[in-house]
């Protein structure tokens, strides 16, 4: 088991090196899954299966804050890598999240693979937990030679006491590992032959639309300047069926959650790309707040992200 607590430059350079002398470097994605291990670590090859996965979640955040939550690293088994990009900084922020895409190769992919066995494929793994509240617990997945590993560490970059040596050393393996793994995803990948770019936006087809009512929103802006909705005078309608009976109630309460997708998606998306996360909807006469939420390829429902 490889105990590397980081891959440096020359190092990643001699693993990609290795693992593309024996990898088929086909530019076909395949639409359905199986697992090779003809050269390196066995992972799924489809276009929707997962391989490995950053998500951050939970700590002081409201509810319908944790609704728009997006993964911050996704890879899949064709080798395309979606990570969550940089966001303008402008308040109230957009209401759509910027994600980008890259298409990363079979070396390259087991590049990010060969550090994921530095500890993170053990069946139990000691982080320890500091005795600190309200941190966001970091989810680590890896689906690697036909067996998915998920380890979950609180508080992960937390430079504090209350941890063995050993805990301490598991948490630097994995932070190292986080590290790589976006190095990897951002830096490397096949590059556009017009922009020169191996990053692009990644191509929205579908979203879960968290809704819930607006109720201290009026339309036209018309409300009592102390309420929020007065720093807020613009209302966008709704384009699809009524939010009212729209999709499916979830665990939070007061909310609501619809997936659009196909011949929808396009015209929510280009109402959603307009707004910002404040920005007041209304649809049946009744004003709604929205938190938009993209799927990604290995999600479909709003059971899987609610």
């Amino acid at each position: 088991m490889l105990r590397t607590i980081a891959l440096g430059p020359a190092l990643l350079a001699v693993v990609l090196a290795v693992v593309a002398a024996g990898c088929d470097h086909g530019t076909g994605r395949s639409t359905t899954s199986s697992t090779t291990r003809a050269c390196g670590i066995g992972h799924p090859t489809g276009v929707r299966d997962l391989v490995v996965r950053v998500a951050s979640g939970g700590g002081l955040v409201r509810p319908e804050t944790g609704l728009g939550e997006v993964p911050e690293l996704s890879v899949y088994g064709d080798g395309r890598a979606i990570v969550t990009g940089p966001v303008i900084e402008i308040y109230p922020p957009p209401a759509l999240p910027n994600l980008l895409e890259s298409s990363l190769t079979e070396a390259e992919l087991q590049a990010l693979l060969h550090p994921a066995d530095a500890g993170l494929l053990d069946r139990e793994v000691d982080t320890g937990r500091p005795g600190v509240t309200d941190q966001p617990v970091t989810t680590i997945t890896v689906d690697a030679d036909g067996e998915e590993h998920v380890t979950e560490v609180y508080a992960l970059g937390f430079d504090g006491p209350g941890f063995t040596e050993q805990q301490q050393e598991a948490r630097e393996r994995i932070n190292a590992f986080v590290a790589k793994a976006h190095e990897i995803a951002n830096g490397l990948g096949v590059a556009d032959p017009d922009t020169g770019s191996t990053s692009r936006p990644y191509a929205l087809e579908t979203l879960a639309v968290f809704t819930a009512g607006f109720e201290r929103a009026a339309p036209n802006g018309a409300c009592p300047p102390e309420t929020l909705c007065a720093t807020q005078p613009v209302f966008f309608e709704w384009p699809l069926e009524d939010l009212a009976t729209a999709g499916v109630a979830i665990d939070v309460p007061g909310y609501r959650c619809v997936v659009v997708a196909g011949g929808d998606a396009p015209t929510v998306l280009g109402a959603a790309r307009s707004a910002n996360a404040l920005t007041p909807w209304t649809s049946g006469g009744v004003s709604y707040a929205l938190v938009f939420r993209p799927l990604l390829p290995d999600e479909s429902s709003c059971a899987e992200v609610a």
